[in-house]
């Protein structure tokens, strides 16, 4: 498959590999699209999912049920468990934590 991007976007990928962002402008157009099919396939279970679950979180604030944390060591912890930046399909949604982490928005 060829594709031919517009003057303006084959720019973009280039600095952004470049940059060393992407290791090739493939890398980096395969990820694009793999973002948009994911926020295409965001429907209606998705949504429903996330309200309940904030839902949930906003109680256990108003409960007092919350602990503190930064987000240096939320990265921290995700780049020592060596998670990818995108959760494989079948986990994409985790069973709901007991307790809702606080922070301000």
């Amino acid at each position: 498959m060829e594709v031919l991007l517009k003057p303006e976007l084959a720019r973009f990928v280039a600095e952004k590999v470049k940059a060393g962002q992407y290791k090739g402008p493939s890398k980096m157009v395969n990820e694009a699209l793999e973002a948009l099919k994911e926020q295409e396939e965001f429907g209606p279970e998705q949504e429903a999912y996330l309200r309940r679950e904030v839902g949930r979180g906003l109680a256990q604030l108003d409960r007092g049920e919350h602990a503190e944390f930064s987000a240096e060591t939320v990265i921290a912890s995700h780049m020592l468990s060596g998670l990818s930046r995108r959760a494989p399909e079948s986990h994409q949604f985790p069973e709901p934590l007991s307790m809702a982490h606080g922070h301000d928005v």
